[in-house]
């Protein structure tokens, strides 16, 4: 398991929209009550490759063709490996649109009673500006400032913790922004507008984008226009207008530094595979000897950092690098219904009800009540939790026994938990679960009993059978989905192997069990990378890179190419 998903901004949002009918059998994008959307059942993924025929993908005028391949941005370190050009110029920015808590002035009410609105619960939030599928491309965009990463390589020195390199990272990205906002130019102009208009309207002077102008109310088209303005405006990227406008703001507005530290704590995006702990760890060592092994560490999305949290999110984010920058990349993973808001974690899906709660309120100041937060709360008081609480929840190694993974799964059955449920509760112990697998697992290679070790392989592949489909319905694409469906493909390979060699009657059935997941691994990784240019080559790329990463503990410091 590892630590991907885990440095965010944090904001409260909400969607309630009803899910298009023309999909089936899909993963569906939901609802929530507070703090986000939250996702329902699944029977099956769905990825980008299957949607349906009758489906409108018709874009919007205000919006560019869809991007269907990233992999020029995700093997570009890639010499050997034979890529097309970006198919668009960056930043991307795909069907969504900004929204204000409450209701989208764009799409108010209007006099004969349409209620049909696109709404957030809390300060700013992107929407869908139409029905989305799992794998489609929200936006590609790249850092309007980021932390260079040999700077804080010096002056940490080596010397120090996680808690020590997030402060010098701190510190080095405040003093970039500074020597931007005294010296004022053309392209810094852009990059501080971008930088001031993600932050709250206590904290910066009127923006463009607003239901008036000159004391005249704006008509559907001028807010149209003023949105997309806005969305520009965060990426860094506006037309000559739009920048006409806001410049005068940029040249006269002074940043002071307590205002833009709070401003990174709050909004960026710090690193995305491996914590601040944990780099620290290596550049204390003499295994990580060069800044090399990590092409990012701290950066600043405007753009992104109007997503809101939920605990079950419907959009999935990559970090690469691409023409010297660090590129973030936003894929949905769920259906999203027209209107209906884009969220993702604040933090890493595996983490407990009680962990969560407690990270978001000291953390991000508030208190979610997703779906699935209200309904891991209501299942705190029963049996299979207080037995959880009472075994390890509080032991620092996080281990579990076989015997209390069985218990676990044997008290939900019992006090008949909802599968839903059940699901969110899983992903909540994936960690725990994750322990469990590798404890067991372990001893297997030299077992000397064909049937002690397939049957250690079939419980392992069972419990981490009803994860993927936990997963399905909830953090679909994560990084520890993906790194669950490694874990079955290799099991049941393994499986189809001793077949060959000892039982050629059983390699239909394993050869069929080796097919299934590597379809299930192909759609996770079309959904959390999209389309890839439907190229098998790349989707295979993709999958060797990612089981590179996830399966070995070594994994990001061979890989050639920084993302996960």
């Amino acid at each position: 398991m590892n630590e991907a998903d885990s440095a965010m901004a944090g904001r409260k949002g909400k969607s309630n929209k009803k899910k298009p009918s023309t999909l089936a059998n899909a993963t569906k994008s939901g609802t929530s009550t507070n703090a986000g959307g939250v996702g329902g059942d699944a029977k099956a993924g769905l990825s980008s490759s299957t949607i349906p025929q009758d489906a409108d993908l018709s874009s919007p005028s205000s919006t560019p063709p869809p991007l269907d391949d990233i992999s020029p941005i995700l093997f570009e370190a890639t010499s050997s490996f034979s890529i097309k050009t970006l198919s668009c110029h960056l930043p991307f920015i795909g069907p969504i649109k900004l929204v204000r808590g409450g209701y989208d002035e764009v799409s108010a009410p209007d006099d004969g009673g349409n209620t049909d609105v696109e709404t957030v619960v809390h300060g700013r939030g992107l929407v869908a500006s139409r029905d989305l599928y799992p794998g489609e491309c929200l936006f590609v965009t790249p850092a309007i400032f980021s932390t260079p990463v040999e700077d804080v390589w010096e002056r940490f020195d080596g010397n120090g913790n996680g808690a020590r390199l997030e402060q010098i990272a701190d510190e080095v990205l405040v003093d970039k922004i500074r020597a931007s906002a005294e010296n004022i130019q053309d392209s810094s102009c852009m990059l501080l507008d971008a930088f001031l208009a993600q932050m709250s309207s206590d904290e910066v002077p009127s923006f463009p984008c607003d239901v008036s102008e000159n004391g005249k109310e704006l008509d559907s088209h001028q807010l149209e226009h003023q949105n997309s303005s806005f969305l520009e405006i965060l990426t860094a990227n506006p037309s000559v207008a739009t920048k006409a406008k806001s410049h005068a703001m940029c040249s006269n507005y002074n940043i002071d530094r307590d205002t833009i530290l709070s401003n990174i704590r709050r909004n960026a995006f710090g690193p995305d595979y491996h914590n601040y702990d944990k780099i620290a760890l290596c550049w204390s060592s003499n295994k990580c000897n060069k800044n090399k092994f990590y092409n990012r560490l701290l950066g600043v999305y405007p753009l992104a950092a109007m997503i809101n949290h939920s605990c079950s999110p419907n959009a999935v984010r990559v970090f690469s690098s691409f023409e010297g920058k660090e590129v973030m990349i936003v894929h949905a993973n769920v259906i999203i219904p027209k209107g209906t808001e884009i969220t993702w974690s604040y933090l890493p899906p595996s983490t407990d009800f009680f962990t969560r709660q407690k990270l978001l309120k000291d953390k991000y100041s508030f208190v979610c009540r997703c779906a699935r937060c209200l309904k891991e709360k209501d299942a705190t008081s029963s049996v299979f939790y207080q037995y959880w609480l009472e075994n390890w929840n509080n032991r620092e190694d996080g281990q579990a026994t076989g015997e209390q993974i069985e218990k676990l799964e044997h008290l939900m059955s019992i006090n008949c938990v909802p599968n839903e449920v059940q699901r969110y509760l899983r992903i909540g112990l994936a960690k725990s679960y994750m322990v469990y697998f590798n404890e067991v697992l372990a001893p297997t290679a030299t077992m000397t009993c064909d049937s002690a070790r397939n049957d250690v392989r079939r419980q392992v592949l069972k419990l981490s059978t009803q994860l993927h489909f936990s997963f399905l319905s909830c953090n679909n694409a994560s990084t520890e989905h993906i790194s669950i469906l490694h874990l079955c493909y290799e099991l049941v390979s393994v499986s189809h192997a001793d077949a060959i060699k000892n039982q050629p009657e059983e390699t239909t059935k394993t050869m069929s069990q080796v097919r299934f997941w590597t379809d299930q691994l192909k759609k996770a990784h079309m959904v959390r990378y999209g389309q890839l240019g439907q190229n098998l080559e790349v989707v295979r790329a993709i999958l060797k890179h990612t089981r590179l990463i996830l399966r070995n503990s070594d994994g990001w410091f061979l890989a050639e190419n920084k993302f996960i």
